[in-house]
């Protein structure tokens, strides 16, 4: 992943999982901490998450507000693990990231890299709620996001 531009603050990464416009997974890291439109508690917070969509509504204000807050968000989002440290990307910085998933025993591990050096590791978290989907970039609001290099396997049992 990498941002081209020097503007914008907001999200980047990718979905997994994904079954619906309602039903996926999300691997979403925020630049820096930002309250939507300027209101208080409204907060995206930088860092890396992971979370899952389970939208009673799908696309639509909800769900969007829901992206953007950094907690559970009842009917729209749970959240599953975000970064202690809190590190945002920076633009014009390439990325790398290693996605795991393991749906028969619920295993997601997601490592973000900058030239070999890995600066986010989720460790194990696990969550059996979606048995597999499809994979695809993810952005919200922020222009300029370039990916390239993109591939999967299934691994080995």
């Amino acid at each position: 992943m990498f941002v081209s531009d020097d503007s914008g603050n907001d999200f980047i990464g990718f979905v997994f999982g994904y079954q619906s416009n309602r039903k996926f997974y999300v691997v979403i890291w925020k630049h820096e901490n930002e309250n939507a439109d300027g209101s208080v508690g409204i907060g995206g917070i930088k860092g890396l998450q992971i979370k899952i969509v389970d939208s009673s509504t799908g696309p639509g204000t909800a769900l969007a507000t829901a992206l953007w807050h950094t907690h559970d968000t009842a009917d729209q989002i749970n959240l599953l693990w975000h970064d202690p440290d809190m590190r945002g990307w920076e633009h014009r910085t390439p990325y790398t990231f290693h996605l795991i998933h393991r749906p028969s025993i619920g295993l997601i591990r997601v490592t973000i890299a900058n030239d070999m050096e890995v600066l986010t590791d989720s460790g194990n978290v696990y969550d059996t709620t979606i048995l597999g989907g499809r994979l695809g970039v993810f952005q919200y609001n922020q222009t300029g996001v370039i990916w390239s290099n993109l591939r999967y396997t299934c691994g080995d049992r």
